[in-house]
């Protein structure tokens, strides 16, 4: 299942144009933007996957109880979510479609 999310991410961000590599093992598969503002993008990423009904990260962590029916559906959510990310580099407002702050990287106190 591991090897099918990376696919479908690698599959997609190419589709999109996206700066996408993946890594991590097939239990605990990521993507990786290379792009300077990766964090505002995974932060809209997390955003526009849970307005699909997904609390997502660009990571996964899988168990024996994911199916592949549950990659097909995760697909069909990430498409359009990748499609506006790539929308968003492109005239350059990543961060006005996040709708709050980007996420916080490391240990920083955060009040």
């Amino acid at each position: 299942i591991g090897e099918k999310i990376k696919q479908v991410w690698l599959s997609l961000g190419a589709k999109h144009g996206l700066p996408l590599s993946v890594n991590g093992h097939n239990v605990n598969a990521g993507f990786a933007l290379d792009h300077p503002e990766a964090q505002a993008l995974e932060t809209l990423f997390t955003v526009q996957m849970l307005k699909a009904g997904y609390l997502a990260a660009p990571r996964v962590q899988l168990t024996l109880a994911h199916q592949p029916h549950h990659v097909e559906a995760y697909a069909a959510a990430v498409d359009p979510v990748f499609q506006e990310m790539a929308e968003a580099i492109e005239r350059k407002d990543i961060e006005r479609r996040i709708g709050g702050p980007v996420k916080q990287s490391g240990f920083q106190r955060l009040t």
